[in-house]
């Protein structure tokens, strides 16, 4: 029931220049965390009291057959037995089962109403504190999601899975230091479970400790040797310390193992143009315009990957296709203009700079000097 690793850290590349007064493209921007993926069972309750009455008694039997509906997946009937349950007497085990059904459903406002109510009969049970995190971690609302993680790992000081997603939505809110150390006590309390290794990797990466996350990635790996996101994050990481053949490395057993994962194609081009291995790059971005024909980042990228070959009729097109996907992006238009230039069409790359000269007077007045050389 542990939140499957999906965190991610930004990542934090020095981009070479390639065109002396040039400036380089800026990178791209790494996506929001995304929160965990649901758990495929719920935390286990603590154990009802003896039945006082046959309400009780026969709620709780009602309860077990909702469970077993819900177990294959017949939530409708699940759901009906559940409040059957509760209609015969309250139960944390009714209110609980019955939010394990809304959250399998996507109804996550339905699972922490009926979580709270758990919660009102018995504000101790550690594990409806987990579930009701959860529930409120997919909806991003992560304040909520750590104070129940933590009140739940405060009542259980065992409950591993609660540390490690209060590391999670502690680094969805940039409060690292305390997130580390969720992780950690994680690890501490379950040392062989790979995705908490890579949830704490990509919090040292967060925090620009490049080494640290390449040594948590290292052990992650060791437990799960294909793990697609540790793969990503220690190509991440090695990117950031500008070690590109190992980035490189990392990030093509990454797309080996998830051929459609768009960053471990994007990374792998971005390790080889960033080492001047400009053929090695443009596979790489080719393969993610394919899983992406609208990704202009991409587009740009390999059309500086063919102008780094001096291909420059090749580049031409993929600037383009950026520069009309983003008009007024600065960085795609100095990189088509420099590309005109290079094949001589000087008035056009006058033109584009122009449109420079009001977004950007900078990369403005780099092209028009590049312009000014090429006459």
């Amino acid at each position: 029931m542990k939140p499957e690793a999906r965190f991610r850290g930004p990542v934090i590349v020095a981009l070479l220049c390639l065109w002396g007064l040039v400036q380089a493209a800026d990178p791209p921007q790494p996506d929001p965390p995304a929160p965990p993926a649901s758990p495929t069972t719920p935390a286990a309750l603590a154990a009802e009291p003896q039945a006082q009455s046959p309400e009780l008694s026969s709620a709780l039997e009602e309860a077990v057959v909702a469970e077993k509906f819900r177990a294959v997946k017949d939530y409708g009937r699940a759901i009906e037995s559940f409040r059957k349950s509760i209609a015969r007497h309250p139960s944390v085990r009714g209110y609980n089962g019955l939010g394990i059904t809304y959250y399998a459903l996507g109804r996550h406002e339905d699972a922490i109403q009926a979580y709270q109510q758990a919660l009102a009969l018995r504000p101790g049970d550690a594990a409806v504190h987990y579930n009701s995190g959860l529930a409120f971690q997919d909806l991003g609302r992560d304040e909520d999601a750590a104070r129940a993680f933590r009140e739940s790992f405060r009542l259980n000081p065992a409950n591993h899975v609660a540390s490690d997603a209060l590391g999670v939505s502690l680094g969805r809110l940039k409060q690292y230091p305390e997130a580390i150390a969720a992780a950690e006590a994680a690890i501490r309390l379950e040392p062989d479970d790979a995705s908490y290794r890579l949830h704490l990797c990509d919090l040292e990466l967060a925090m620009s400790k490049y080494q640290q996350a390449i040594t948590a990635c290292g052990e992650a790996l060791r437990l799960a040797p294909d793990m697609t996101a540790a793969h990503r994050t220690l190509g991440s990481a090695y990117l950031a310390l500008e070690q590109y053949d190992e980035a490189a490395g990392a990030y093509r057993r990454c797309a080996q193992l998830s051929p459609d994962d768009a960053e471990c194609r994007g990374g792998l081009g971005h390790a080889h143009y960033l080492n001047y291995e400009f053929e090695d790059a443009i596979p790489a971005f080719e393969q993610l315009l394919r899983l992406h024909p609208d990704d202009h980042a991409a587009s740009n990228w390999l059309g500086r990957s063919y102008q780094g070959l001096d291909r420059h009729e090749d580049a031409l097109p993929h600037l383009q296709a950026a520069v009309a996907a983003q008009p007024d992006n600065a960085a795609y238009l100095l990189d088509l203009g420099i590309v005109l230039v290079d094949l001589g069409k000087t008035e056009d790359a006058v033109q584009v700079q122009r449109r420079l000269a009001s977004l950007d007077a900078k990369r403005a007045a780099n092209l028009e000097t590049y312009v000014d050389n090429a006459r």
